[in-house]
C-alpha cells in the first residue's frame, strides 16, 4: 500500500501514529496528510524512527495520555491493521503494509511519550 491507496481507502479520518525509536512519539492528523507525514515529517523529526503502527481516532480531543504517560488507548483508538518499517521506504515512494494481528503495546502502557497534533 502507498500514501495515495492510504488517502483513499482511510479517507478523512483522524490518525494516530504510533511511532517507535529508542522513546515513544504519537502523532494525531488527518489522513490526508500521509504523504507529508511519512516522506518529509518523519523522516526530519525522527531520523531512526523504526516503526509506525497506525490507529483511528472518533475524536480529535481523546486524551491518550495521563501526566505524560501512556494510558490504555487501544481502548480509545482502533488499530487500521496498517505499519510502516523504516527499512521497507524506497527513495520517495512510502510503503505501508498490511498486518493480520495488532502489536502487543501492553508494555508500553505507563512509559512516558509526547503528543503532538499535527495541524496544517
Amino acid at each position: 500500500m502507498t500514501c495515495g491507496e492510504f488517502k483513499t481507502v482511510f479517507k478523512n479520518r483522524l490518525i494516530l501514529a504510533f511511532v517507535s525509536d529508542e522513546t515513544t512519539h504519537l502523532f494525531k492528523f488527518n489522513s490526508t496528510h500521509i504523504t507529508f507525514f511519512m516522506r518529509k515529517f518523519i523522516d526530519e523529526k525522527i531520523p531512526y524512527w523504526r516503526n509506525i503502527f497506525f490507529y483511528e481516532l472518533s475524536n480529535l480531543n481523546e486524551e491518550i495520555l495521563e501526566d505524560g504517560k501512556i494510558t490504555k488507548f487501544e481502548d480509545k483508538a482502533r488499530f487500521l491493521y496498517v505499519i510502516a518499517k523504516r527499512l521497507d521506504q524506497k527513495g520517495e515512494i512510502c510503503v505501508l503494509k498490511r498486518v493480520l494481528l495488532p502489536p502487543d503495546l501492553s508494555k508500553l502502557e505507563g512509559t512516558r511519550a509526547k503528543l503532538y497534533t499535527l495541524k496544517f
